[in-house]
């Protein structure tokens, strides 16, 4: 149960330091910077091991749909 609070916390934590980055990147003076949301990239599901080497770091495989995420970004401003 105290595993459930502490992501629930996380989360929250993330989800916010997510929407600071996004307010940060709509200044009109930081026109040139794209935020990226990689949140939802890597599987937090049964299946998680295939994308999470650990508690921080992707596997290969979780880096390359990351790398992926910012080619479609640089894609878009390109």
């Amino acid at each position: 149960k105290d595993l459930d609070v502490r992501k629930t916390i996380a989360k929250q934590l993330i989800d916010r330091f997510n929407r600071m980055l996004s307010d940060v990147a709509a200044l009109p003076q930081l026109a040139h910077v794209t935020y990226v949301d990689l949140r939802g990239t890597l599987s937090s599901g049964p299946n998680y091991k295939q994308f999470w080497d650990n508690e921080l770091h992707p596997t290969v495989k979780g880096f390359e749909m990351v790398t992926e995420r910012f080619v479609e970004a640089l894609d878009r401003v390109s």
